[in-house]
């Protein structure tokens, strides 16, 4: 595809390329490469962006030399064809002009791309609010921050946003409770010593590992585990996070998003003013908030 690309950009193959085959190359590509979208194959995106690009621009370029409205070899509109296609796909602008200058290493052909990519990029914002990547995260809901907080959270706190408290764990816990804890279906368990503040967070797969480690009894393929082992006390305070991120419950939801979005923080401890235990505050449920709003 790269070699492809680079014989669309080439100023030497004047007319060996006519503007038919570059109109069905590209019709064909681009449709192929919108029907195949999604599959589980390393098809790649990027190239075959600008490819489309490279064989639209050389279409055009074919077109204007026919009618004698322009001198210029087809591969200078190549070259902006895949620039603008680039930054209608990634919304890109800069980028994309460094990109495709690079790629033909002539900086005087920087000034008409440039050109061709504002113009993509103004008819690309009149029709779609974000670019691919960014579209693909929303419709699939895929757990990802922006590094900056939307508006929709400007009114939010951190107590809007935690869930309901959860069963909390003792630092010694009985396997009754650590089974009771997890069909709650938390993905983070607090440990608190009684009513005492948070000391803790455990999560789900933590604790699947310490009742794993433990000697059960299993009938077809399941754990069960026998009376006499469901008062005996785990070691809750061996697998949890002694030291988790604490916030205030009045703290505005902007000033805590760079603590899940920029320093990748999965959960914190929220507390009131007097330290009193609140709930706890995931990154999934940040997620599920900007994905509301």
């Amino acid at each position: 595809m790269e070699s492809s690309v680079k014989l669309l950009f080439s100023g030497n193959n004047a007319g060996e390329i006519r503007g038919a085959s570059s109109l069905l190359a590209f019709l064909t590509y681009t449709s192929l490469n919108i029907g195949l979208a999604g599959l589980p194959v390393p098809g790649g995106a990027f190239t075959a962006t600008m490819l489309m690009g490279g064989l639209f621009g050389r279409f055009v370029g074919a077109v204007m030399t026919s009618l004698r409205l322009s001198s210029t070899v087809s591969g200078v509109y190549a070259v902006v064809g895949s620039a603008a296609m680039l930054c209608g796909f990634k919304q890109m602008t800069l980028a994309s002009v460094l990109i495709v200058v690079e790629c033909v290493n002539d900086l005087s052909l920087a000034p008409i791309v440039m050109l061709g990519v504002a113009v993509s990029m103004a008819v690309n914002w009149s029709m779609n609010e974000r670019g691919h990547d960014e579209e693909v995260i929303h419709r699939r809901q895929l757990p990802f921050l922006e590094p900056e907080p939307p508006k929709a959270l400007d009114p939010l706190v951190a107590l809007d946003l935690c869930g309901p408290p959860t069963l909390a764990l003792r630092p010694e816990a009985p396997v009754s409770q650590v089974l009771t804890a997890l069909e709650t279906g938390a993905e983070y368990i607090p440990v608190r010593d009684g009513l005492g503040p948070c000391l803790g967070i455990c999560t789900r797969r933590a604790l699947r590992n310490l009742l794993g480690a433990r000697e059960v009894a299993h009938h077809e393929g399941e754990q069960v585990f026998l009376d006499t082992e469901l008062t005996q006390s785990l070691p809750i305070h061996r697998v949890m996070d002694p030291t988790p991120f604490t916030v205030t419950e009045d703290m505005p939801a902007p000033r805590l998003y760079a603590l899940f979005a920029k320093a990748g923080e999965v959960a914190a401890c929220v507390t009131s003013l007097r330290g009193e235990f609140r709930g706890i505050l995931s990154r999934d449920q940040l997620i599920e908030a900007v994905q509301r709003g």
